[in-house]
């Protein structure tokens, strides 16, 4: 039975737009493609799609998953199996988050006297089995299983008060990161909230004044390791660049608007005292300040509980991350029409040496001519074979390509500004959980946050 794109997409739920994006990077091939373009997935097709999407369901990058699934030694069977471990650990851990919860409420109604162990306990398995999906396979490679089941016991041997600087060591370091345009700058700004940042062998760890050994980045999260962090400063350098000199004018009313609706993360005050008197008097103020501003955009927002907050935390990160695979399966689409435009006209400029070549009235004066016009020949036959490849009969215009690729410019731009107003909101979100949860003393999770 072979099913069309639209078929595929109604009944797995991916969109036409990614089975395309999935077809030109390689991942997910079609079993057939027709000679108007159209194309059509079989059973063997539909199985390897059902193992992206766990695969991506477990957070791994579409490179990796490529690789997994054709290898040549790759068990659907054996895959299937080790999801299904995984799902069970999944719900073990709702279990005990479940756990966590209802001996939360007994506690606050006294009727239960819970430890700080069994308070953190399930957020900290989070933590262990996040780490254990994202590097785990490639430390028990490296390191043996010794060193990362000796990191998963000290993350869960962890107290409270080690479980909170954990969690304020981040926050740090994202405030150090925000504006830093060269790892010097990086150094400097983290120094100044007392933490060293080390570099040994390609990677980052980062040593706070409590602590005797330093805290890797890999335990910490991908937001702290060298690629990431070395791709923010270029977009900061970038920015920074670009920036225009500012005009000092009367502020509009969207700028009084922009202003009302904004609010900044509280700063940690055990920090605080650490750097002085005077930095701590700013940080009172500042707290006050922000924590006000977020109760009220909480209010004016409309939440009736920090649950729906986090609730749309998650929906807005959700969106943020749909919108950015647009733009990725987008981008891909303008190369590939770029591609195919390219070699179109190249054909059209080159086909006359077929004519040519033709009317010469023996070899020798072929060979001549082939010799004179080489380059052309080769850009003809680069331009056949990728008609070929694509399995493209008859070719479309270059002016309808160009048109396509104008079409498809605007859309990544208006993907774009989508992209930067969800940003913008994510971040107002986050730092108004972020807020609640200082002045509350507490977590704030949702239940779908907890499912993943």
């Amino acid at each position: 039975m072979k099913c069309g794109i639209k078929e595929v997409s109604e009944l797995t739920g991916v969109s036409a737009r990614t089975l395309r994006y999935y077809d030109q990077i390689g991942l997910l091939k079609p079993s057939k493609t027709s000679e108007a373009g159209y194309r059509y997935y079989g059973e063997r097709e539909l199985e390897i799609l059902q193992q992206i999407l766990f695969y991506k369901e477990r957070g791994m990058e579409l490179k990796q998953i490529k690789k997994i699934i054709y290898q040549k030694d790759f068990d659907i069977m054996a895959a299937l199996r080790e999801h299904l471990l995984e799902l069970e650990e999944k719900r073990n851990h709702m279990e005990a988050l479940i756990q966590t919860v209802e001996q939360t409420i007994r506690s606050m109604k006294g009727e239960y006297d819970m430890s700080d162990q069994e308070k953190f306990q399930a957020f900290k398995e989070r933590v262990v089995r996040e780490n254990e999906e994202k590097h785990g396979a490639e430390i028990r490679e490296k390191y043996g299983d010794e060193e990362m089941d000796a990191a998963n016991r000290k993350v869960l041997d962890m107290t409270e008060e080690e479980y909170e600087r954990f969690q304020n060591l981040g926050e740090e370091i994202r405030m150090a990161l925000s504006d830093a345009v060269s790892f010097e700058d990086f150094a400097e700004k983290l120094l100044r909230r007392g933490i060293t940042v080390k570099e040994s062998r390609g990677r980052l760890s980062y040593l706070t004044p409590d602590r005797t050994k330093p805290i890797t980045a890999r335990k910490l999260g991908d937001d702290f390791d060298k690629a990431t962090v070395l791709a923010v400063f270029d977009r900061n350098a970038k920015q920074v660049r670009t920036k225009t000199p500012p005009i000092h004018s009367a502020p509009t009313m969207q700028d009084f608007i922009k202003q009302q609706n904004s609010v900044s993360r509280m700063v940690d005050m055990d920090v605080a005292k650490e750097k002085g008197k005077g930095y701590e008097h700013w940080a009172k103020k500042h707290n006050l300040k922000n924590a006000s501003r977020a109760y009220l955009l909480y209010k004016e927002m409309g939440f009736d509980s920090p649950e729906a907050l986090a609730a749309a935390c998650d929906a807005v990160h959700e969106k943020l991350s749909d919108i950015r695979t647009e733009m990725k399966s987008v981008e891909a689409t303008i190369a590939e029409k770029k591609e195919l435009r390219n070699h179109v006209l190249n054909y059209h400029k080159t086909r006359y040496v077929i004519d040519e070549l033709k009317a010469c009235k023996n070899e020798k004066a072929r060979q001549k001519y082939r010799d004179e016009h080489d380059s052309d020949f080769i850009i003809l036959n680069a331009a056949k074979r990728y008609f070929d490849s694509k399995g493209l009969k008859k070719l479309p215009s270059h002016k309808a390509l160009q048109t396509e690729v104008e079409q498809l410019i605007k859309e990544k731009n208006e993907l774009y500004n989508q992209y930067q107003t969800a940003k913008e909101e994510t971040q107002r979100l986050d730092a108004i959980r972020h807020n609640l949860e200082q002045t509350l003393g507490r977590k704030i999770e949702h239940k779908k946050e907890q499912e993943r």
